[in-house]
């Protein structure tokens, strides 16, 4: 074989076989000697360097990381580890959960033997009392409407309140009245006055007029003279007024109010009542 024989070298493995046959075959020619090996020396052949282009990693490679070496603990016979404690966890109610309530515990009494129970007094009956009654306000009555009326009669006049009056007689007839019933709403001080008329013509004494409350005599009055000079009978349509007179003190409730004339005292032609006012 000789040298250059490997020249046509087209890879480093052809390259480095035909390099260590070359060198076997020096070694092959100075231990044999003669013609045997040629000693013209054999051209250096230029070395081929390969370069591998770095293929950078793809996509979906990723790098590994190569975990730190850890120190295994020496443990120290003095140190005593601590416990810690386990965490609770506190319960977070939701919107649907409604916490239980535990029902308190009830005591059973135990009777007492020596115990004797006290008995509730029954209160009294008592009896409800009377309804204050409901009065219209103590005014104007027109004394031709009287609830009750012992004697006389209704007789129309123009001058008159109601354009007519109630008129009875003093003679002969006694026990001549009317009266009626009126509701006090307060009890206090009351009284009244009279409207009237008294034709007395004859110049003789006058009607005297009473007044009772529930048939107790309060007091009286001694009528005027309505009568009209020169014009005889006109003193009918002429009216005067009494004085104001006292009833007392009046409680609450319906009271009877009667106007009488006293027996036998007059001109005996009557008397006729026109309105009363009543007022505390």
């Amino acid at each position: 074989m000789k040298k250059g024989a490997c020249l046509p070298v087209l890879s480093s493995l052809q390259m480095l076989f035909c390099l260590t046959a070359v060198l076997v075959f020096s070694g092959c020619c100075e231990l044999l000697g003669g013609d045997f090996c040629d000693d013209t020396p054999t051209p250096e052949m230029p070395t081929r360097t390969h370069t591998k282009t770095p293929v950078p990693p793809g996509p979906s490679w990723t790098p590994t990381k190569t975990p730190a070496a850890t120190s295994t603990p020496v443990p120290d016979p003095s140190w005593t580890p601590t416990r810690t404690p386990a965490a609770t966890s506190t319960p977070v109610p939701g919107p649907s959960w409604t916490p239980t309530r535990a029902p308190a515990a009830t005591s059973t009494p135990v009777p007492d033997p020596s115990w004797t129970p006290t008995r509730t007094p029954v209160p009294a009956y008592s009896q409800t009392p009377t309804p204050t009654p409901t009065c219209r306000p103590i005014g104007t009555k027109e004394c031709e409407d009287f609830s009750r009326k012992q004697e006389g009669y209704k007789q129309p006049r123009g001058n008159a309140s109601g354009r007519s009056t109630w008129r009875i007689s003093s003679m002969p007839v006694t026990n001549s009245y009317i009266e009626h019933d009126f509701c006090f709403s307060r009890t206090e001080m009351y009284s009244f006055w009279l409207i009237y008329s008294n034709d007395n013509s004859s110049n003789k004494p006058t009607e005297r007029v009473q007044f009772y409350m529930d048939g107790s005599l309060k007091g009286q009055f001694v009528s005027g003279n309505t009568s009209v000079p020169g014009n005889p009978g006109a003193g009918w349509n002429n009216f005067f007024e009494s004085p104001v007179l006292t009833l007392g003190v009046v409680t609450v409730g319906i009271h009877t109010l009667r106007l009488a004339l006293e027996p036998g005292v007059g001109d005996g032609y009557g008397f006729e009542f026109d309105v009363v006012h009543v007022s505390p």
